[in-house]
């Protein structure tokens, strides 16, 4: 195999163990368990911005396979120069989110589930760019898109909706 099939590879695990995380954070949401749900949430948004960084051979990415791992500022980094070349602010604004709820939701267990709930829909919102941005290199099957009253949304994962969380629509 060679070394673009390997990151192909890498990053579809990448985007399928994000999709695993983020079905784990719906379920504690509607356990109202939000210690497990804030953690899950960062899971998986730490996922999408690995893998986004993989897919567009970020030097963040570079650097974490030099050293063996990721580290909380290459994650941070990483959001910040994905949204600068890709020009899209959105991942900084979720990758801040998902490190907020990390850190006060999971770790100093003071967020409820009334504080982190919205984000869930912040994370929907990375995870579906993540897999159309994947798909549109043709990496992945493309997935449709259908035009709704609010803008395009994916239709390729049941109940989802790809592209359009608060104020994301395209």
């Amino acid at each position: 195999m060679g070394k673009d099939t390997n990151a192909r590879i890498a990053v579809k695990a990448r985007i399928e163990l994000a999709e695993k995380y983020f079905a784990e954070a719906k379920e504690y949401l509607t356990k109202s368990d939000a210690v497990q749900a804030s953690e899950k949430l960062y899971k998986a948004v730490e996922e999408c911005i690995k893998a986004l960084a993989q897919h567009y051979n970020m030097p963040e990415h570079q650097e974490a396979v030099k050293e063996g791992r990721w580290w909380i500022q290459l994650l941070g980094k990483a959001s910040r120069g994905l949204s600068r070349e890709l020009k899209e602010p959105r991942i900084t604004d979720v990758w801040s989110r998902a490190y907020d709820i990390h850190v006060w939701g999971f770790h100093e267990t003071k967020y409820t589930i009334e504080d982190i709930k919205e984000d869930a829909e912040y994370v929907d919102w990375l995870l579906n760019y993540l897999t159309f941005s994947t798909a549109k290199a043709g990496r992945f099957p493309v997935f449709s898109l259908r035009l709704h009253p609010t803008g395009f949304r994916a239709v390729s994962r049941p109940g989802h909706n790809a592209l359009s969380a608060p104020g994301y629509g395209i």
